[in-house]
């Protein structure tokens, strides 16, 4: 009996020894496999990265000329808002010269109408 569980145990040792070599080589397989695709990923990725930072970096260009053309806006919004607050200026100041052009004209047109009234008058009585 002792010899046959000694070779019983070995047989198991054996069996087990075969499994774990066989697990092993396995194991080794997909390390090889997963170092692969990692390989192949990280060559995939490269390019794929360099795009992305140069599509950034292009964002960045169209941020800023936005930028510019809203600060240029805004620029041209404000000359527009001076522009629109002289004219309003200007209106005011050439109502005033109409309203005191046409106190001018009437008052000259009342002073020549009488000074060439008298003057008839003036004619008449001295009798011309």
């Amino acid at each position: 009996m002792n010899g046959t569980a000694i070779f019983i145990i070995a047989g198991a040792i054996a069996i087990g020894v075969l499994f774990l070599a066989m697990a092993l080589l396995q194991l080794r397989k997909t390390l090889i496999r997963v170092e692969q695709f990692l390989d192949q990923t990280e060559q995939s990725l490269t390019p794929t990265l360099a795009e992305l930072q140069e599509s950034l970096k292009q964002l960045r260009e169209i941020t800023e000329d936005i930028n510019s053309v809203t600060q240029g806006a805004r620029n041209i919004s404000d000359a527009l808002q001076d522009t629109a607050e002289n004219i309003r200026s200007v209106t005011k100041t050439v109502s005033g010269l109409r309203r005191e052009t046409n106190a001018l004209v009437a008052g000259l047109k009342a002073g020549f109408s009488t000074g060439f009234k008298i003057m008839v008058k003036n004619l008449i009585q001295k009798g011309g």
